[in-house]
């Protein structure tokens, strides 16, 4: 099972990929997700692969300013958020708002959160509501 986490993990990061360079991904991630993420943030880091990784938890985030979140998040140009849950959520998600990278993955049960997601500069979803519709299938034209 652990396996399984493993290339999760190696997924979501995968997502990013395309932006190389001096690319840096930062990325909020459970607490209980946060070794299996160091994991394969490492993989990355050891891929010599011109990526670097900043991931913090949301107990770490509490310790910040407004202030000094929005200026690690303005060092990253991508951002990944898996397993937001609590309190910070509601704090974090003004941030999130005002966050102006391309890229923007969220993964979460709050559907206004996953709503912010955006890909190359532009949205993934129309809207909340679609942000939990199942995808559709592409019809063979």
């Amino acid at each position: 099972m652990l396996h399984h986490r493993y290339l999760f993990l190696l997924f979501l990061l995968g997502l990013l990929w395309p932006a190389l360079g001096q690319a840096r991904i930062n990325a909020i991630v459970s607490q209980y997700s946060a070794a299996e993420f160091a994991s394969a943030a490492g993989i990355f880091d050891a891929s010599a692969a011109n990526l670097a990784v900043s991931a913090r938890t949301p107990d770490q985030l509490t310790e910040l300013s407004d202030a000094e979140i929005e200026q690690w998040l303005a060092e990253g140009s991508q951002l990944l958020v898996v397993g937001l849950f609590g309190p910070e959520t509601e704090r974090l998600q003004s941030l999130l708002q005002r966050w102006r990278g391309d890229d923007m993955f969220i993964m979460h049960s709050e559907l206004h959160l996953v709503a912010l997601s955006r890909s190359s500069g532009k949205q993934v979803f129309d809207s909340a509501r679609r942000a939990g519709a199942p995808a559709r299938r592409a019809e063979a034209g």
